[in-house]
């Protein structure tokens, strides 16, 4: 209805207002922001804690993981997201100085580990 419509405009203006983003680029903090300590060597660090701590494994069936990276394993990555780059970012994302996807993060592991990749099926 125009009554949502008119709630959901309200609440996205106000969070923007709140954000800065209608104020002077001198006003908003994150403008201050030097492009020097974009991709730093802390911010990787922190975010690859991030990524670790954000991982909930729901089953370990006869204790798979962590994977034993001195003992030779085969992995089937199957479906066309496993070498996927551009849909890991999805739409919410600046420019990336790298992006790793699944296979390639399986394959550089150890040497031991051999990854197989299929495509599955397509994604339209």
């Amino acid at each position: 209805t125009e009554k949502d419509i008119d709630t959901a405009l309200q609440r996205l203006y106000l969070l923007r207002m709140k954000l800065g983003m209608f104020d002077p680029l001198s006003m908003q903090p994150y403008s201050q922001i030097s492009i020097n300590v974009v991709d730093s060597p802390e911010h990787r660090a922190l975010a690859r804690q991030i990524a670790s701590e954000g991982i909930v494994l729901l089953k370990n069936e006869n204790n798979m993981l962590p994977l034993d990276a001195t003992k030779p394993l085969t992995i089937a990555l199957i479906g066309p997201n496993a070498n996927a780059t551009t849909q890991l970012c999805s739409n919410y994302h600046g420019d990336l100085p790298t992006v790793v996807s699944i296979q390639q993060a399986l394959s550089s592991y150890s040497s031991n580990v051999k990854v197989v990749f299929e495509m599955g099926c397509a994604i339209n």
